[in-house]
């Protein structure tokens, strides 16, 4: 079974098993982790990232977890990273991120060493859950950047790695 967590404000809080699809039954080796948008495993820079209230994962789809905000730019070049201990070291990751409704930018995803990640156009979703990456390997960190537009920074979501 692969143990689902979330980490926000440095803190780990175990939220359930899943046995069943789309996890691999009896293989243990495998993480679903969602890091929050501020806390101990988030840092910002380059520029004004102001918060929407209310939006979000956590502000529109889930009570139990926080913080119910996202951030957003709308210029300049400013970054979002989370730091991703649990995902360090493994392999075969896919990376997710939630794009809150107001989003109409492209973002860029990348990796430690500058690697790109992914690319996606946040307008083409609206409250939910994009897939950047099925084929992530030992990320230290993800930072996020404005391609161009207004994009939003929210959770992300690192799931597999199963041996």
């Amino acid at each position: 079974m692969a143990e689902v967590v979330f980490a926000s404000a440095g803190e780990l809080a175990r939220v359930a098993y899943y046995p069943h699809a789309p996890f691999p039954v009896g293989r243990a080796s495998g993480i679903d982790v969602i890091y929050a948008n501020d806390g101990g495993y988030w840092a910002s820079g380059g520029g004004a990232m102001p918060k929407a209230y209310g939006q979000g994962y956590c502000g529109v789809q889930v009570s139990w977890c926080g913080p119910a905000w996202a951030r957003y730019a709308t210029t300049g070049h400013p970054w979002g990273k989370w730091y991703t201990p649990h995902a360090y070291g493994r392999a075969n990751l896919a990376l997710w991120v939630f794009v809150p409704a107001p989003a109409i930018g492209t973002a860029n995803y990348k990796k430690q060493g500058n690697v790109l990640v992914g690319s996606i156009n946040q307008a083409w979703y609206n409250d939910v859950w994009a897939a950047v990456s099925w084929s992530l390997n030992s990320p230290q960190f993800i930072q996020m950047t404005r391609q161009g537009g207004t994009i939003y920074w929210d959770e992300i979501r690192i799931f597999g790695g199963w041996q």
